[in-house]
């Protein structure tokens, strides 16, 4: 609702809403690990989680049948004012978003196959040695969150010439919170002082839950209220002529707290459990382990639930976590020739207090051999291997009857940062004498430290140096070229000319641009630290001189490293293909009187049938390790008739 309160006041309300509701089924063929014969329980039917590492995977293990449902709300209000030089905005802003979903991602049991125990992934999934085993009882995701947010910007004439804005917007880092109170924080002063849970008898010192003393509430941690947001925009006509301009802008900005953070997957109540390569094998996981069989699991949960050993804490929120933001900056130049315009525009940013996994609890590399008994070792051998994970981490180590019930503790942390600096470069023709052109060309290089996952942040390959993960962002494309086209046919003088000639338009698009990187894993816990993200050392060039499909980049530069030990080899170092693309269109509308009308439309997307090939395999102990095995669509075309009348 839009209102004028006077010639120079007006007010703007709006309300927003939206729903999406995905609920997701599985076929009931797909067979579950109980009824091919584990000794696993099976949570929801037709779903099954099988990863052999560098092979395949029998059906999306990311697709877990369940609901999920995300409902939106959005209030805002605001008053723009016009006082001689100025132009005030002030306003308010609030939205409620909700999430309802329950997913059934690790219930059944989830077996991956790395190849720890052969060499092979392959070899490890024929013999039934799976590298870990993980299972819960479900995530459920029922979380709300309240964000507010003010502001107030001016847009204030200075001179003639010379405009400048001046903003500042207040973003309160707000906690998300869970419709049913089941939310848990694992803090290390808390485990230091060994604070105990009232409302869990047996929980582990800690982890404390809603109702403990110190707990933030319902919520996930606690929220910062004093979170403000400036901003500056300058744009100056030099001549005062209108024909060039000098834009520039600084400002900060903050991000939203996503939901689906932390959905649940901590003892008790759903009893996460984690085995590093089972002695019991595919056949029986919990054959031989410490860890019992939990599942199915009592509803509602007795105050003195038992809570698994080594189960407890796989992630969530600092205590007192600093919001991320981003900074960012600008300057450009525009000058106007006739019909064209050009434009150089520098743009950076820096994004601080990045997402970035922390580890509370790693394992550690214990060298030489140990007798039986010995960090969990069931025989004499090497004291480190996949096996005794749980038994060589730092917290274990420390206090084993104190940390027992703990596994990997993972927090959202907050140290991470980014970098953007890029140069477009543009040319732009307006549409005039039939055509319009705008082609752009930018190059730029994105740095990071934390690759943000799906569902939180990815960590790196050694917890006590995150430096080593600063490298190429994964999506980052250091140059990219894009033209655009739109051609009118003229009007003829002669009927029958423009019956057959007049009204044509062409479109195309024309993008070309450098390949993404990758990063080279080893494939295996070398490390024997279980991070899942090892890397190898580099030993002699990586590139070569004709890159092909079947040898992209030279795999004999890269060897893995001594067990125990952190390859050299940075992230994102692999540049995958570049590829360039013709699209094109060709419409027309044909009036067949006042009243009727058929239009016509032709694309062709990839009009050229180039190829466009995927990056390469970088998994140093598979069979598509150097090889490129995907490409990006064919030529597509298609046609369209409309009648309108």
């Amino acid at each position: 609702d839009t209102y004028s309160i006077n010639p120079t006041t007006v007010s703007s309300f709006r309300a927003g809403f939206s729903r999406q509701s995905i609920i997701r089924y599985a076929p009931d063929t797909v067979p579950t690990w109980t009824k091919m014969g584990s000794n696993v329980y099976q949570g929801v039917p037709g779903y099954l989680f099988l990863s052999i590492n560098g092979y395949f995977q029998p059906q999306c293990t990311n697709c877990s049948p369940g609901p999920w449902i995300s409902t939106n709300y959005q209030l805002s209000e605001e008053l723009s004012l016009i006082r001689g030089a100025h132009q005030i905005s002030v306003g308010v802003n609030a939205t409620n978003s909700r999430l309802n979903s329950f997913s059934n991602f690790q219930r059944n049991g989830n077996f991956s196959f790395s190849g720890v125990n052969t060499g092979n992934a392959m070899s490890d999934f024929l013999l039934g040695l799976p590298s870990s085993f993980t299972q819960n009882n479900g995530q459920i995701g029922d979380e709300r969150l309240t964000q507010p947010s003010l502001y107030v910007q001016d847009n204030i004439r200075v001179l003639s010439h010379l405009t400048l804005n001046v903003g500042l917007r207040w973003d309160p880092y707000e906690a998300p919170s869970k419709a049913v109170p089941q939310v848990s924080i694992f803090d290390p002063g808390w485990y230091a002082s060994g604070a105990q849970s009232k409302v869990f008898s047996r929980a582990p010192a800690g982890t404390l839950f809603v109702g403990d003393q110190g707990m933030p509430g319902n919520h996930y941690f606690y929220g910062r209220t004093a979170e403000f947001a400036p901003r500056l925009g300058v744009v100056y006509d030099p001549r005062g002529k209108g024909t060039e301009t000098i834009r520039a802008g600084y400002g900060i900005f903050y991000g939203g707290t996503p939901l689906w953070q932390q959905a649940g997957i901590f003892a008790p109540f759903t009893a996460p459990v984690s085995i590093p390569n089972p002695s019991g094998g595919l056949s029986d996981p919990f054959k031989g382990s410490v860890v019992t069989n939990p599942y199915p699991e009592p509803n509602p949960l007795p105050s003195d639930v038992a809570f698994p050993l080594f189960g407890t804490g796989l992630g969530n929120f600092k205590l007192h976590p600093k919001p991320t933001y981003m900074e960012q900056w600008n300057l450009a130049l525009q000058k106007q020739f006739g019909e064209w315009l050009v434009s150089a525009t520098y743009m950076g940013n820096r994004t601080v207090h990045l997402e970035y996994a922390e580890p509370y609890n790693p394992s550690l590399f214990i060298g030489g051999n140990c007798t039986a008994g010995q960090y969990g070792l069931t025989a004499a051998g090497p004291c480190s291997n996949t096996g005794n994970l749980n038994y060589r981490r730092m917290m274990y180590l420390s206090n084993p009857g104190k940390a027992q019930y703990y596994a990997g503790v993972t927090a959202f942390g907050d140290g991470a940062n980014a970098n953007y600096n890029g140069l477009l470069i543009s040319v732009q023709h307006r549409f005039a004498h039939n055509f319009t052109v705008l082609a752009n060309d930018t190059w730029s290089h994105c740095l990071t430290e934390s690759e943000v996952a799906l569902n939180g942040a990815a960590g790196g390959q050694d917890p006590f140096n995150r430096g080593a993960e600063y490298g190429n962002c994964l999506s980052g494309r250091q140059q990219v070229f894009n033209l655009s086209a739109v051609v009118r046919s003229p009007k003829f003088a002669a009927p029958w000319m423009n019956r057959l000639a007049g009204g044509w338009q062409e479109s195309t698009i024309f993008t070309d641009m450098t390949g993404s990187y990758s990063t080279v894993n080893v494939g295996t816990d070398n490390s024997r630290t279980g991070n899942g993200a090892d890397r190898p050392n580099v030993v002699g060039a990586i590139g070569v001189s004709n890159p092909t499909v079947s040898r992209w980049f030279n795999t004999s530069a890269f060897q893995a490293g001594p067990v125990g030990t952190f390859g050299n080899a940075g992230r994102d170092i692999v540049l995958g293909p570049g590829a360039w693309n013709f699209d094109v269109s060709v419409s027309r509308s044909f009036n067949l009187t006042e009243r009727y009308r058929i239009d016509f439309r032709a694309e062709a997307f990839n009009l050229l049938n180039h190829a466009r090939f995927g990056n390469p395999g970088t998994t140093l102990n598979t069979p598509s390790f150097g090889v490129i095995t995907t490409a990006m669509d064919p030529r597509i075309m298609q046609f369209a008739l409309k009648f309108a009348f």
